[in-house]
């Protein structure tokens, strides 16, 4: 009992019991800019609280997709990246402004982003639509 007492204690005293901070617009950007060389974020736009960020942008190399964007999304401390494209969306619906990703990647196989600003909403829905006439095609 007395060795568990000490674990959690150096836990806390490293840091571990601190709540972990909401992400911001520029956090996320320069999280994919980093995670994605190939990738210019241009926007980002915060879900659920600033826990996940879509952020758009255009890859640097000529091969790459001309549709793409990323996600960001808080695994406790870590932040995990994923530049999405068309062949990766396994579903992608929305209903009352959230927006339902399915991907094929088993690691990160559902994302659900609550959008809480409707001038957000509406900018993430037109932007997305693109993706919808492909994943529904």
């Amino acid at each position: 009992a007395l060795g568990l007492v000490a674990i959690i204690a150096v836990v806390h005293f490293a840091g571990g019991s601190r709540p972990v901070a909401a992400l911001s617009e520029d956090a996320a950007m320069a999280s994919m800019a980093l995670e994605h060389s190939a990738f210019q974020p241009q926007h980002s736009v915060l879900c659920d609280r600033g826990r996940t960020a879509l952020v758009f942008g255009t890859p640097q190399l000529p091969d790459e997709p001309k549709c793409v964007f990323g996600v960001v999304v808080q695994r406790g401390r870590k932040l995990v990246t994923r530049l999405i494209t068309p062949e990766m969306i396994a579903g992608l619906t929305t209903q009352n402004g959230v927006i339902h990703l399915r991907l094929r990647d088993f690691t990160l196989p559902q994302i659900t982003l609550a959008l809480a600003d409707d001038a957000a909403r509406a900018a993430c829905f037109e932007t997305l639509d693109g993706y919808l006439d492909k994943v529904q095609a």
